[in-house]
């Protein structure tokens, strides 16, 4: 959705979906999820054919993919180069006022907090290299940084 476009309808789908799962109860990503299941125990409804019964994970790696695409649809990071020795971070809210979160990388973790007031600040592990922008604010470097909101 956000190739063509979409990015808020996206993060809108993210709440209603995997908000649900959250909403009820989830530790791990589900193997699929529909609205419609029964609140009381959605372990007993499943299946994709109707029927009932115990016969979907609960706990899939591939339906993750929420996580991948807030990471680099909102806190806007991605790898430049192989291995994260460049990282591109080109946030964007989508009418959220806050976001926060982090990007293993083999030389250490990446911190990125926006805020729509505050701006943006980043922690960069040594050996990481950012080309970053924020509201018309630009930084090229290593280390610790902090971009200002417009005001």
């Amino acid at each position: 959705m956000a190739a063509t476009g979409h990015s808020r309808e996206a993060l809108e789908w993210i709440r209603t979906y995997w908000g649900g799962m959250l909403a009820e109860g989830a530790t791990s990503f589900w193997e699929s999820y529909d609205l419609r299941w029964p609140k009381t125990n959605p372990h007993l409804s499943l299946q994709a054919d109707g029927t009932s019964g115990y016969f979907v994970s609960m706990a899939h790696g591939w339906s993750a993919g929420p996580t991948v695409w807030l990471t680099e649809n909102v806190l806007g990071i991605t790898a430049a180069s192989p291995g994260y020795d460049t990282v591109s971070i080109h946030p964007h809210l989508l009418g959220l006022q806050f976001a926060h979160g982090t990007v293993p990388t083999p030389h250490g973790v990446i911190k990125v907090s926006v805020d729509r007031q505050k701006g943006i600040e980043v922690d960069l592990p040594p050996g990481v290299i950012a080309d970053a922008e924020y509201e018309g604010h630009v930084f090229h470097g290593a280390g610790h940084f902090h971009l200002a909101a417009a005001q």
